[in-house]
């Protein structure tokens, strides 16, 4: 008996990250990068105060004020820090074709362009 052949199949979704400031920077990441490197998330850090990310489309934001309790994990403990599900997240992912990622700290603003390569 010979093997059997079994094609891998390619499940991870690819996306083009753009970073405009300080200088212009495009990679290609995978959503489990995404979540990891850029979850939504609202923290609270001692130098800057409250620190929140939030992705936003063209009809909708997503972020931590947006979703049940029942998705977000809520790891404070002396300092607020909330993050939204893996799967909440890879659901949005799934979803989305373009996504702004947003990062509001210190009254400063610094926006990323994500757009899905793969699939669409």
């Amino acid at each position: 008996m010979g093997a059997v052949f079994r094609p891998l199949i390619q499940t991870t979704m690819i996306f083009k990250l753009i970073r405009y400031t300080p200088q212009k920077i495009e990679i290609e990441i995978t959503e489990n990068q995404v979540i990891q490197m850029f979850p939504i998330e609202l923290t609270e850090h001692p130098n800057f105060g409250i620190i929140q990310r939030f992705w936003k489309s063209e009809n909708q934001t997503y972020s931590i004020d947006n979703f049940d309790a029942s998705q977000i994990l809520d790891l404070s403990t002396t300092k607020i820090y909330k993050k939204l599900k893996d799967d909440a997240m890879l659901d949005i992912l799934n979803k989305e074709e373009k996504l702004k990622i947003v990062l509001i700290y210190n009254n400063t603003e610094d926006v990323y362009d994500l757009i899905k390569l793969y699939p669409q």
